[in-house]
């Protein structure tokens, strides 16, 4: 199977599917080349992506957003803790949940960089939330890594989330994850 079938096979976006047409290339380089945190965040959950691969790779995205936030609000970065308690078998899903909602409502009160960061730390906990209930938390987990490429406009550095997700799921994961999905 080629890499445009694969995508389709997938169910990606209109969008992807035609950039991996213009770009060319093989698996391996439209991983590579991809500046879409959001593509490739989604691409590694629909492909059957591990939850703790999954929730690893959010978290990382989200914290450098998270310097957008103001310095009195603390419930965003509590949520990826949160997450990251729940990778260690410290913290209850129900846990997760209740910081996901507070990190939702303090994306009510700001704005700007801020508002995407938080709401990426929001979308962060509620991916987290969808897959360890066996839910599909492949939009869940693109509004993450594109609730923090927005943020990240501000400081210039809108691949970052592009290569986070790369640096938490090289390709030779994504490999084995594709091989599943023939």
């Amino acid at each position: 199977m080629n890499s445009i079938e694969t995508l389709e096979k997938l169910d990606a976006c209109a969008e992807a599917v035609d950039w991996a047409k213009q770009h060319g290339g093989n698996p391996e380089e439209l991983w590579r080349d991809c500046a879409r945190g959001d593509w490739l965040l989604w691409a590694a959950v629909r492909a059957g992506g591990s939850q703790r691969l999954v929730a690893r790779a959010t978290c990382a995205i989200v914290r450098p957003a998270l310097a957008h936030m103001p310095a009195d609000e603390s419930r965003p970065r509590k949520a990826i803790e949160s997450i990251e308690a729940l990778l260690r078998g410290e913290v209850t899903i129900e846990d997760v949940k209740a910081a996901a909602d507070a990190a939702h409502a303090a994306s009510r009160y700001t704005d700007g960089a801020a508002y995407h960061a938080a709401s990426a730390a929001y979308y962060a906990a509620d991916a987290v939330i969808d897959i360890a209930c066996g839910a599909d938390a492949s939009d869940a987990t693109a509004y993450v890594a594109s609730h923090a490429a927005v943020a990240a406009v501000v400081t210039d550095a809108l691949a970052e989330p592009a290569n986070i997700v790369r640096a938490h799921i090289p390709w030779s994961t994504i490999t084995k994850l594709l091989e599943k999905v023939k």
